[in-house]
C-alpha cells in the first residue's frame, strides 16, 4: 500500500523507489517479492532501485509487466549502500521524491542520510 500511495502523490517532481528485501518471509518470500514488483506503475514510477538478493525479484516481475529494464538499478550486497547511493546521485534529477521501503535489517537510513548529510 506504501507503493500505492505514494504512486498517487501529487508533485511536481519524478518519483522513484529504493525498495529492499523483506525478511522473515519463508517459503512466501519469492511470491512476495512477485507480487510487490507488479503493482510498480511505469507512468508514475520513474526508476525503481532494488537493495537486496530477494529484491532482485521485484525487478524481474516489474520488468515483466512492463517496467522499462534500463530503469531499475539492482545492487545485491546490503553491506554496500553506497552502490545503490551511486545509482540515485547517476539517475535521479534533483527535486526528485524517492520512497524507501524495506525490512529493518536492511537498514535503509543508511541511504536517506547520506543525502540528509549532503544536502541532497
Amino acid at each position: 500500500s506504501a507503493i500505492d500511495e505514494f504512486s498517487k502523490l501529487q508533485t511536481d517532481g519524478e518519483k522513484s523507489l529504493v525498495l529492499g528485501d523483506i525478511l522473515e518471509l519463508g517459503d512466501m518470500s519469492d511470491a512476495i517479492h512477485s507480487e510487490i514488483g507488479k503493482v510498480i506503475d511505469s507512468g508514475k514510477i520513474n526508476n525503481l532501485f532494488l537493495f537486496g538478493k530477494a529484491a532482485r525479484i521485484i525487478g524481474i516481475s516489474a520488468a515483466g509487466c512492463g517496467f522499462p529494464l534500463h530503469r531499475i538499478f539492482i545492487n545485491d550486497d546490503t553491506s554496500l549502500p553506497e552502490i545503490t547511493i551511486a545509482q540515485i546521485k547517476a539517475n535521479c534529477s534533483e527535486g526528485e521524491h524517492i520512497l524507501l521501503k524495506a525490512s529493518r535489517n536492511l537498514r535503509l537510513e543508511r541511504i536517506a542520510d547520506y543525502f540528509k548529510k549532503e544536502g541532497e
